[in-house]
């Protein structure tokens, strides 16, 4: 998974902000970044890989 942020709404120029390693069992992550970081749009994205891949996760973003 990859949290990327971008100045403009269409996210057109992402830039990839934290990347977490690939999940084989359960467990958790967490990542910091130290700031300023001005852009006002964030998402996450991921890629699902493996034969027969199930999982449940949660992303939580927090801005200070």
């Amino acid at each position: 998974m990859t949290i990327q942020s971008d100045d403009a709404a269409g996210m057109a120029t992402p830039t990839d902000r934290l990347t977490f390693t690939a999940a084989t069992v359960a467990g958790g992550q967490t990542l910091r970044l130290a700031g300023p970081i001005t852009d006002t749009y964030y998402r996450a994205t991921w890629t699902v890989s493996g034969t027969t891949p199930s999982f449940l996760f949660v992303v939580a973003l927090g801005l200070a």
